[in-house]
């Protein structure tokens, strides 16, 4: 029976009797619903039924419940019909309802032949974004969109396709499983391209940029953009929320410390936002505001932006931007000596940061002791130190997968932004000859000459890049074994801090123990500037020898406090050395001077002696540490009689001395000596490249 002609009678009576414009709109809908739900059964190409689904989706937003039951009582056992009514379900949030129709669905559309792969993609994609927060889990999405994805490959359709590997690639993301998020969003890419889908090209690569922001690689993250920056600039318009693209931009010069480019498309977000009436990406643009101010010295103007960026968070429930927001204010009064005001602020809002692991927990954790430290708390300082150190463990472990994700597959970043560049030359160009199309027949023909050089400019630029091939080939293969390789010493370096701060925390435990709280808070003043030093220089391939001499005195300062000034310590330099300008990857000593302490001189009971010397070559910093302790053979009898712990300081930096002698081509590595026939003491030798500071 066709209920089409009836409906319609319904429809427009109802139109004739209300006379009301927006009803008039809403049983148009109905109307339109009912042709797509007759229509689609005799579609052959799933492409086409992708369409009517789509729009089925839009329609049933602007249905009024009783019309759209009307209809799907009238189309009962249709499949389409009762997509429409659990997607309405889903758009008007009652979870319950649209969960049980769509699960519903599913097992009888597999069990119809020939089955409908398209219907299943769709019925499974709203049923993976119809999770209620009260029982969401990435768990649960994961396994969701994967079966979609074999759903959607059967069905052939692309577009639909790339939905769900864009998808994949943000769950696998937010549940640490960088490799795979690589790879959904390289098949994102592949997809746009093959699409030829500028704004889908843009959203992937802005993907890659989130990437590189996240582990600081800022140097990459702005060669992203100004790949994509033609293409954004022509389609702009049509980029569903372009701050967010800009929001990291902004992102990567303050990264970069470029302050007024970073100001300007601070502002820019600011702008677009304000034409949008996107008031909740206000918080995300009066953030980053802040700290631009703060990168600039302007520590009133920045504390006055981060409470402002914090109270519209806090009323907008962002809770990665309240909690940011709340660590920069805290920074800002620890500096301006309002402990008691910073530490009531990290304590309110330590709840957010405690259960949410993806924000900054670690860093948080550090401030709060600093606060509980400033305010002679130094339990508690103490506490949060601890926890500070596991949570940057943590951290450093998403860090370090993320950067070896990137650096294995990098997106096949090299050839990724080769194609882009020629996407966005022939997209201007197809853009330019279509506005010229619109003016005269000559000009058509114009663009027709056009056509025909920029083709055999490509032709030719693509023989000749056929020609160079081989030749580039190694030199490629060089680059990219050289991403990973900084790529892992970037992570090395990570690793260093929790190691180092682990240890130090353990001096002063002791001292706890031992009841010398004077002699503790003494150490722990001093360790807080060590570690400040330390985390800074963490985040950097270079420190001066200065700075790294600097730290390395101050270390040693601690250590001698533990072992009550008994340390007698002797530094030399070189006169030939310029400190200042010379550079060396940062915490390559400390490792063996910490193994010279702990493992040598720790173990013996006078007379215990420590020497440091600074010498040059050509192409080289040599380092020298020598102690008169008890030796390799004892000290190895001894850590054999102990429980087993894994000591990595030493392990790291063997690993980062490798690295560096495959950047740089120089002699990097270290060498042990026995000083005494005896095996006491041991002189071990650092042998570093060298760099000039600019």
């Amino acid at each position: 029976m066709n209920y089409k002609t009836p409906l319609f009678v319904i429809v427009f009576y109802s139109l004739l009797c209300i006379g009301n414009t927006k009803l008039i709109a809403q049983e148009k809908n109905a109307s339109d619903l009912i042709v797509l739900i007759e229509t689609y059964d005799s579609l052959d190409e799933n492409t086409e039924k992708d369409e009517v689904l789509r729009k089925i989706k839009d329609l049933v937003k602007n249905i009024p419940k009783d019309s759209l039951e009307f209809i799907v009582k009238h189309y009962d056992f249709n499949f389409i019909a009762r997509f429409a009514m659990a997607d309405y379900y889903r758009l008007n949030k009652n979870h319950d309802l649209a969960k049980r129709e769509y699960a519903a669905l599913e097992p009888e559309i597999l069990s119809k032949r020939p089955i409908d792969y398209i219907l299943l993609a769709h019925v499974v994609w709203a049923s993976s974004i119809n999770i209620s927060l009260k029982d969401f889990s990435y768990e649960k999405g994961l396994k969701t969109l994967y079966k979609g994805l074999a759903y959607s490959e059967q069905s052939k359709v692309d577009r639909m396709t790339m939905k769900y590997h864009s998808n994949l690639q943000f769950y696998n993301t937010s549940s640490s499983n960088f490799d795979k998020s690589v790879y959904h969003n390289k098949k994102h890419y592949e997809y746009a391209k093959k699409l030829n889908d500028s704004i889908q090209v843009v959203l992937a690569l802005k993907t890659v940029m989130i990437n590189f922001n996240y582990v600081k690689n800022s140097e990459s993250a702005l060669e992203i953009w100004r790949q994509i920056q033609p293409i954004y600039k022509i389609h702009r318009s049509k980029f569903p929320v372009p701050s967010a693209l800009l929001t990291q931009v902004t992102r990567a010069f303050i990264n970069s410390k470029q302050l007024d480019s970073a100001a300007y498309y601070n502002a820019e977000c600011f702008r677009l936002d304000s034409i949008q009436g996107n008031s909740f990406r206000d918080c995300y643009n009066i953030l980053y505001k802040g700290i631009i101010l703060q990168d600039q010295g302007n520590a009133d103007e920045a504390k006055k932006t981060f409470l402002s960026s914090y109270e519209l968070a806090k009323k907008n429930r962002n809770n990665l931007i309240q909690i940011k927001s709340a660590a920069y204010m805290a920074q800002i009064l620890l500096e301006e000596n309002e402990h008691n005001e910073a530490l009531n602020l990290l304590r309110e809002n330590y709840s957010i940061s405690d259960r949410k692991r993806s924000l900054n927990k670690a860093e948080y954790e550090l401030l709060l002791s600093k606060a509980f430290e400033a305010t002679n708390k130094l339990d508690s300082a103490l506490y949060y130190r601890n926890k500070s150190d596991r949570s940057f463990e943590a951290e450093n472990l998403d860090i370090h997968a993320k950067q070896v994700a990137i650096a294995k597959a990098e997106l096949g970043i090299n050839e990724l932004l080769d194609e882009n560049e020629n996407l966005v030359s022939t997209q201007t160009d197809l853009d330019k000859r279509m506005a010229k199309s619109k003016t005269t027949t000559n000009v058509l023909l114009y663009a027709l000459i056009t056509i025909v050089i920029l083709t055999s400019f490509f032709i030719y630029r693509r023989n000749q890049k056929e020609k160079l091939r081989v030749s580039q080939y190694r030199e490629e293969l060089t680059n990219k074994e050289r991403i990973a390789i900084e790529a892992e010493l970037n992570t090395i370096r990570s690793q260093m801090n929790p190691h180092f701060m682990f240890n130090s925390l353990n001096s002063i435990n002791e001292f706890i123990q031992n009841d010398s709280s004077e002699d503790a808070s003494n150490y722990l003043v001093k360790f807080s500037r060590l570690m400040r030093s330390t985390l800074n220089y963490s985040k950097r391939k270079f420190v001066t020898l200065k700075e790294e001499i600097d730290l390395l005195k101050l270390y040693i300062e601690l250590e001698n406090l533990r072992f009550y000034n008994s340390i007698d310590f002797s530094l030399t330099i070189d006169p030939s050395i310029n400190t200042e300008k010379a550079l060396i990857p940062p915490m390559m000593i400390q490792p063996f001077v910490e193994n010279a302490i702990w493992h040598g001189l720790m173990a013996k009971e006078n007379e215990r002696k420590l020497k440091l010397t600074f010498s040059e070559n050509q192409q080289h910093i040599i380092c020298n540490i020598e102690d008169n302790g008890i030796g390799r053979t004892a000290s190895a009898q001894q850590k054999a009689q102990k429980p087993k712990h894994k000591s990595q300081g030493i392990g790291l930096t063997q690993r980062r001395l490798e690295l560096l002698k495959s950047i740089h081509g120089n002699e990097a590595g270290i060498e042990v000596i026995d000083l005494t026939e005896n095996g006491t003491g041991t002189l071990v030798k650092v042998i570093l490249p060298k760099q000039l500071k600019e």
